[in-house]
């Protein structure tokens, strides 16, 4: 059964600061040919990366790197809204 994530629905959620291996970084888990195709699938699909810290914990949230790096639409407008919200990383992820 999936998990039902207990969070405001009228927010966008991004990390606080880029982890170390995050996807804008040399130390990212995927070669950069990986991460032009992670990112050109976004723009076509009109989604935001989500972090993996995030995914990896049970949770969901917007990629630091990707809001500092891409500046989506999404993340424009939450700003101007109001809507905008930073999260920590989770300090280990579930197991």
């Amino acid at each position: 059964m999936p998990i039902k994530l207990k969070r405001d629905p009228s927010t966008l959620r991004v990390a606080l600061k880029r982890c170390d291996e995050c996807l804008f970084t040399k130390r990212r888990l995927v070669s950069e040919a990986r991460m032009e195709d992670i990112l050109a699938e976004c723009e076509n699909s009109g989604t935001a990366f989500e972090c993996h810290r995030a995914t990896l914990a049970g949770d969901e949230y917007m990629c630091r790197g990707y809001y500092d790096e891409v500046q989506p639409l999404i993340a424009r407008l939450a700003r101007s809204l109001d809507r905008l919200v930073f999260v920590e990383h989770p300090a280990k992820a579930k197991e």
